[in-house]
């Protein structure tokens, strides 16, 4: 069995209003449900990131949206092919 622990965050009233919204929505039964999924998500890419560092060492990080766009594509690019913002290019 494992150890659950209690964690205390602070988040901006729309993260809430959003993590509400998913409750009633039902795509979580609760708030820490859905914090949970979302903290394991990112561990996830977190770690496959860690893995795969050679894969991201000629690649681009879009910090608006967290995705990585080749280099190649990057310098074509002016804007994430992702979410549409401006790319701030910064080299791995």
């Amino acid at each position: 069995m494992r150890t659950v622990k209690a964690v205390s965050i602070l988040l901006p009233s729309e993260f809430i209003e959003k993590l509400d919204r998913l409750v009633s929505e039902g795509y979580f039964i609760n708030r820490s449900a859905a914090v949970r999924a979302a903290l394991k998500q990112l561990l996830k890419s977190s770690d496959l990131k860690e893995r795969n560092q050679s894969t991201y060492e000629h690649a681009y990080y879009c910090s608006h949206c967290g995705v990585w766009i080749p280099r190649k594509r990057a310098l074509l690019l002016a804007f994430c092919p992702n979410c549409r913002k401006r790319l701030r290019i910064k080299p791995r």
